[in-house]
Parts: structure tokens; sequence; C-alpha cells
């Protein structure tokens, strides 16, 4: 079982970056919903950040998770968060 977990993003982040891909196309302005998208996803790593730190659980902000949330957005917040407590 701690195979499946350790190995979750690597399946996992590539379909929800089709996922973000397909969202924002289906947009009529989808550079606008893929900039808010990263914004989000910013923003909520820092929040998770914030919320986590208060838990004893660090969710460090580095070149990696940064990336994550602007590639990904909220869902890839969401999986690094996850990731962390699984």
């Amino acid at each position: 079982m701690g195979y499946i977990l350790a190995n979750l993003p690597i399946f996992v982040a590539p379909a929800l970056l089709i996922f973000f891909i397909n969202v924002c196309m289906k947009h009529k302005k989808p550079v606008k919903a893929a900039l808010v998208n990263m914004i989000l996803g910013c923003v909520g790593l820092l929040i998770a950040s914030y919320l986590l730190k208060g838990f004893g659980v660090f969710l460090m902000v580095n070149v990696f998770t940064v990336f994550t949330a602007l590639s990904l957005g909220l869902p890839g917040v969401f999986m690094l968060a996850f990731f962390i407590l699984a």
C-alpha cells in the first residue's frame, strides 16, 4: 500500500495537467482562465502551507511545490496536501 501512495503523484499529475488544459480551452478566454487558475493555485498553496503548519504538518514552499501549484492549480495543491498527509 505504501508503494502505491508513494507513486500516486506520478500517475495523478499528468491526468490533472490534461484536465487543467482541457478546462482552460473550453473558456472563451483560455489565457485568462489559465492565469486565474495559476493565481488560485499559488494562493491555495500559501493557505494550505499556513493551515497545515498549525497541525504540525509542514508543506514547504519551494520550486517543486510552486511549479505544481502553477501548472496544476488548486487540484495540484490538494494532491500535494494529500501526499504530505498520506
